[in-house]
Formats: C-alpha cells, sequence, structure tokens
C-alpha cells in the first residue's frame, strides 16, 4: 500500500473515532463512512467525503470543528 493511501486510511480512521459519539443521532454519516471505505473509485470516495462535509456544515451547532478539519484533510489527501 503506498503511503498517501495510508495517510487517507489513517485520517479516515481519526475521523471515524471522532463520529463515533455521533452514531446514535446522526447514523447517516457511518452510511456515507461505509461507502468511502467500500468504493475504489476516488471520485466516488470524494463525493461521499463532500457529503459528510456538508452534513457536518448543516449541522454545525452539533458538529466539532475538529470533524470539519479532518474532512478538509482528507480531501487534500485525495487530491
Amino acid at each position: 500500500m503506498s503511503k498517501s493511501l495510508d495517510k487517507f486510511h489513517n485520517e479516515l480512521n481519526k475521523l471515524e473515532e471522532l463520529l463515533l459519539p455521533l452514531y446514535s443521532d446522526h447514523a447517516e454519516l457511518f452510511e456515507y463512512l461505509d461507502s468511502i471505505n467500500s468504493s475504489r473509485d476516488v471520485h466516488e470516495k470524494m463525493a461521499s467525503i463532500k457529503k459528510i462535509q456538508k452534513y457536518c456544515e448543516s449541522q454545525s451547532n452539533v458538529i466539532d470543528r475538529d470533524i470539519l478539519n479532518r474532512i478538509d484533510h482528507l480531501k487534500d489527501l485525495l487530491r
């Protein structure tokens, strides 16, 4: 596995850890995460990351800024 792919998966794992406490109220986030994990296509991964970002931005009163920063970092790693 390449180093950049390793970095991506490490960051994705960190994002999952941050989102875990939100699971009961925001289960759709985990559908998007599953989509990222199951897809082999970079464009599909990016689309799912953008869905997570859009959802988190719409829920900014309950979503920590660190989560949004982590999402931005994931997008950068896919570029």
